[in-house]
């Protein structure tokens, strides 16, 4: 009994402890598009950044309700949200900022706005202020490799619509398909201003940085070199790892393969997986593991290791290298864009994975909070635009990808522009 009345009294404190108008208040973060409300320094600020004594605050308390002041101290000068607008982002809204003043929310001796982001539960429910169904940007299969836009509208809560400015793949051409009716595309564009505009409109050849075009062209095929040339006539190492042609057999013709190091497409010999936590690449030959276990506990991510074989006169013969992942022997990380740090918040980027071993940029903008955007580094490879050849039994290449690189945020033809053909 006595324990029950320890724990009655222990919940009822808890609950003392907490004020009355606390359930009216919180703590919101300013955005960037905020008023500046400033706040006194220490001295070490000062000493660091200058004596003017104040710096703005980047969180507020304030309240939604200025007539609960139990237990407040009538002295306080106490922050209040007089009224909120929606903006342009859907999790976010501007709060007109008042003083509370004899009960109400008054804003005669202050003229602040705040933007708030109000995914936060708790900031969301005191404000009475709730983020907006995103908007939703309709979009088609175009290939087992390929999404596009149907269409360079985002439509939005209660009707609204934006354009889409990315520069993201979008439907021009299609058809319906004889059985099932489904869409067909033969043709893609690139979205710009929410209209889907024919790839040939940003036509303009750029200088292009050096990139490996011929291997990534012809995906499936061995490498018979492991260094590719630049635009400028120089000549670059291919990635460590990869396979490369070193001979062909005299009867059967098949590949005997090795990897490229440095340059060089060096000799490999199949080793135990257990042998290769202790690897060496100035081992000669270069090694290559028979699985990705080691008593059933996978070696390192990374390794090198046999990834298909075939079966002929010579009996079995590696044919392709690839590497260990979680305890699989998967094909080489694709080629990939280069990670970007935006200046914009919440920047997202369309990327698409037209082979295992290569992946562009989807549109050469990112697009961040209130759909505004921002360029992709100049340089990066981008996919132009998508063909599609007519319906035929013997069509060998039907899927084309035109790949090119981005300039100034548009995805144009350069010197190191090509074809993948699947």
């Amino acid at each position: 009994m006595n324990f029950v009345t320890f724990t009655l009294l222990l919940f009822s404190a808890t609950v003392g402890a907490q004020k009355p108008c606390d359930q009216y208040t919180t703590t919101i973060t300013a955005l960037e598009r905020s008023t500046c409300i400033l706040r006194k320094t220490t001295e070490y600020e000062d000493a660091f950044f200058g004596s003017n004594g104040t710096r703005c605050r980047s969180t507020l308390k304030v309240t939604s309700n200025c007539s609960c002041t139990e237990g407040m101290n009538p002295a306080t000068k106490r922050y209040c949200a007089h009224s909120i607008t929606y903006t342009k982002d859907e999790n976010a809204v501007n709060v007109t900022l008042g003083y509370c003043n004899k009960g109400h929310c008054s804003i005669k001796d202050i003229e602040a706005y705040w933007e708030v982001d109000v995914r936060p539960p708790e900031v969301a429910e005191r404000l009475k202020a709730y983020p907006r169904p995103s908007c939703l940007a309709p979009s088609i299969n175009v290939s087992p490799e390929l999404t596009a836009a149907a269409g360079c509208e985002y439509f939005c809560y209660k009707g609204f619509s934006k354009d889409i400015d990315d520069g993201r793949p979008c439907v021009m051409e299609w058809y319906s398909a004889s059985i099932t009716g489904e869409p067909v595309v033969t043709l893609t564009g690139t979205c710009f201003q929410g209209i889907c505009r024919h790839s040939a409109s940003t036509w303009n050849v750029v200088k292009g940085l050096c990139h490996d075009s011929e291997r990534f062209s012809k995906y499936g095929d061995i490498v018979e070199s492991c260094k590719y040339r630049c635009p400028d006539d120089t000549h670059r190492n291919r990635p460590y790892g990869l396979t490369c042609l070193i001979r062909k057999t005299r009867v059967t013709k098949r590949n005997v393969v090795g990897i490229c190091n440095e340059g060089s497409c060096a000799e490999i010999r199949e080793d135990d997986p257990c042998a290769m936590k202790y690897y060496n690449k100035n081992t000669v030959p270069q090694r290559v593991s028979k699985s990705c276990l080691c008593h059933g506990t996978p070696v390192a991510n990374g390794t090198l290791c046999a990834l298909a074989y075939s079966f002929g006169f010579e009996g079995y013969m590696l044919q392709r290298v690839g590497a260990c992942y979680g305890g699989i022997c998967q094909e080489r990380p694709p080629e990939r864009p280069p990670a970007q740090k935006f200046k914009k918040r919440e920047c997202k980027v369309e990327d698409v994975q037209v082979t295992p071993e290569l992946v562009v940029a989807g549109g050469c903008r990112a697009t961040c909070r209130r759909y505004e955007t921002e360029d992709r580094p100049n340089g990066t490879l981008c996919f132009r635009h998508y063909t599609r050849d007519s319906f035929g039994y013997f069509n060998k290449n039907r899927r084309t990808y035109h790949i090119g690189e981005c300039e100034a945020g548009k995805c144009r033809y350069s010197t190191n522009s090509f074809l993948i053909k699947l």
